[in-house]
């Protein structure tokens, strides 16, 4: 009886996660690639960032990438909202303070690729994504400056 010497999508996938590295929970691997994807994108910006490069970075496949993202633009946006989230937990309330300034300090020093995308002046950010940069802004409800 023939066999096929075509693999199935199954096991191609498998091999690749195995040649990605150790296998790790789901959302430990989300937030490995989020903090892959967020020193690329900081390092050279959307439009020079190819998924590739964030794999690379990652130490996983592209196929890992697209069980976790629909695309660069969904990761992009993941990789703003988890800035965004971390910078609005260290502002520690609603009202500003000097706890929030220190605060802010502290998490910009912890993850300063995250801030730079968050802070950047957007003439510096790529067309495509300054709708993305703009509206993080105005989610953390802090001025823009000119």
């Amino acid at each position: 009886m023939p066999t096929n010497p075509r693999p199935s999508a199954n096991l191609r996938d498998d091999a690749e996660a195995t040649a990605a590295g150790p296998r790790l929970p789901r959302t430990a691997r989300r937030g490995q690639i989020l903090a892959s994807a967020t020193q690329a994108f900081a390092r050279a910006g959307f439009r020079a960032t190819s998924l590739d490069d964030i794999a690379r970075e990652a130490g996983v496949s592209r196929v890992i990438l697209y069980r976790h993202f629909d695309s660069k633009a969904d990761l992009y946006r993941a990789v703003l909202d988890r800035a965004r989230t971390r910078l609005a937990a260290a502002a520690q309330g609603p009202e500003f303070s000097q706890a929030s300034i220190d605060g802010l300090v502290a998490a910009a020093a912890d993850d300063p690729a995250a801030f730079r995308l968050l802070f950047r002046p957007v003439g510096e950010v790529d067309d495509a994504v300054v709708v993305w940069t703009v509206f993080a802004r105005r989610w953390l409800q802090w001025p823009v400056a000119s």
